[in-house]
């Protein structure tokens, strides 16, 4: 059954590049979908973090900015659970928890934990804000990619709910996507710090007057597209290399419709050490429901450049969204670009350049 969890799953497996507004959009429409249907109205993220001389879990905003509200021990001095969360996260377990009686939690002194079935004594009072009406408390603890737990959701809805398979692994599946697009945004955010610190570096020692000039030896990026390529999108590509000085963009735009590479061809590859491949172009049936498909030789000189990087960290695919196929599997771990179009067809200038500069400044000064 393909549910919001699935389709939020397969968006954050492909997404890589989390700007704020994308991260707000997303983390909105989730929050829209979950108040729709389990009318919950209280998403928080606790991420665990030092507090004084122990662990703490900070209660963190998702939309703004990552932004950090408050923050609490995991147990008080007497060695209780300062919360519910924090009993989550401790035992590294699911709590689904309502109260028999089906009222506010606020209202209660004994709690149910119908995920993990925790008994009802250890269950620390609710530390929710006085006026809260939730019925129905969900917290979900997340991890890192080596499984060790760095916090907990929780979800709050107004209305009783019991607990159910579908019910547990979609609100999983939710966990875990908001958890990757929170922090690859937070990564976007300090790899762009870090670039704009390191540009500013190059500059401020190659304006030195200090600085000891030496033979200037430019990076050479191979630019490859078919002769039918779009032309916004090529020359949107050759306009932003006017901004990386140290770079020369050897542009090759031919079509070799026998499939044979011809030896100028493999030897521009060969002089270049890295590569960005626009591998789509117009299909010849301008009624197709699929405006694109990929061109084969521009796929096969990707292939050729990538053989240069142990970690495909070399070269950038940029792709139409409308195309025929989905790209090779041997392509898929490369850094690839979508073309934002909007209804018209027309591209997202602003958008495409931001996403490509960011890719293109990874991937000649991060290496």
């Amino acid at each position: 059954m393909e549910t919001f969890g699935k389709y939020l799953e397969r968006f954050s497996l492909s997404v890589d590049i989390v700007r704020e507004e994308t991260k707000t959009r997303v983390i909105n429409l989730i929050r829209e979908y979950l108040d729709e249907t389990l009318e919950i109205k209280f998403i928080t993220l606790h991420l665990e973090g030092k507090l004084e001389d122990e662990v703490g879990l900070f209660t963190t905003n998702l939309v703004l900015g990552g932004t950090k509200l408050s923050a609490n021990r995991i147990k008080n001095p007497e060695g209780d659970y300062c919360s519910q969360v924090a009993l989550a996260y401790d035992l590294k377990k699911p709590m689904w928890i309502v109260n028999s009686e089906q009222q506010a939690l606020r209202q209660s002194d004994v709690f149910t934990d119908l995920w993990s079935n925790i008994p009802p004594e250890e269950i620390p009072p609710y530390h929710q804000s006085s006026d809260s009406a939730s019925k129905t408390s969900v917290i979900v603890p997340i991890t890192d990619q080596q499984n060790k737990i760095v916090g907990v959701i929780n979800m709050e809805s107004i209305k009783y709910h019991e607990i159910s398979e579908f019910l547990q692994d979609e609100i999983q599946l939710i966990a875990k996507c908001i958890k990757k697009i929170y922090f690859r945004h937070e990564a976007y955010s300090e790899q762009r710090k870090d670039t704009e610190q390191a540009i500013a570096s190059l500059v401020k020692i190659k304006n030195s007057k200090d600085y000891l000039s030496v033979t200037k030896n430019k990076l050479h990026v191979f630019l490859a597209s078919s002769n039918r390529a779009e032309n916004d999108v090529i020359g949107e590509i050759r306009q932003l290399f006017n901004d990386f000085e140290d770079c020369e963009l050897e542009f090759w735009k031919t079509d070799f419709g026998t499939g044979i590479i011809n030896l100028d061809l493999l030897n521009i590859i060969k002089s270049c050490s890295h590569g960005i491949f626009y591998v789509s172009q117009p299909v010849a049936n301008s009624e197709a429901e699929q405006k694109y498909d990929d061109n084969q030789n521009v796929l096969i000189e990707a292939g050729m450049m990538s053989s240069k990087s142990n970690k495909f960290e070399n070269i950038i695919i940029i792709r139409e969204e409308n195309s025929i196929a989905d790209l090779p599997f041997d392509l898929k771990p490369i850094k690839t670009i979508y073309v934002p179009r909007d209804a018209k067809d027309r591209l997202n200038k602003e958008s495409f350049i931001e996403d490509l500069k960011t890719l293109i400044e990874r991937m000649l000064f991060i290496e």
